[in-house]
């Protein structure tokens, strides 16, 4: 969306500009990106953050397979066998 804008600007200088300004701007929500990304990166290699990703995976299938209405009886007795 940028460089169609960045070229009906009228001159080189303006739709440098242009471009410019996007790179300006997107050059901070990148940089959280990639620190979030390094610091998950550390997060998922506790035990305890994936032991407790495991149950909220399984935890969100057995929800998703109750609303199937025709597999509401194995989300039962999924809920059932890790009670």
């Amino acid at each position: 969306a940028m460089l169609p804008l960045a070229m009906a600007s009228g001159s080189p200088l303006h739709g440098a500009l242009v471009l410019a300004a996007f790179g300006a701007g997107t050059v901070p929500g990148l940089m959280v990106a990639g620190m979030a990304g390094v610091r998950f990166n550390a997060l998922r290699r506790n035990p305890w953050v994936r032991r407790f990703a495991g149950a909220v995976l399984i935890l969100l299938a057995i929800a998703a397979l109750s609303r199937v209405p025709a597999l509401a009886g194995l989300a039962a007795a999924a809920l059932a066998c890790i009670s």
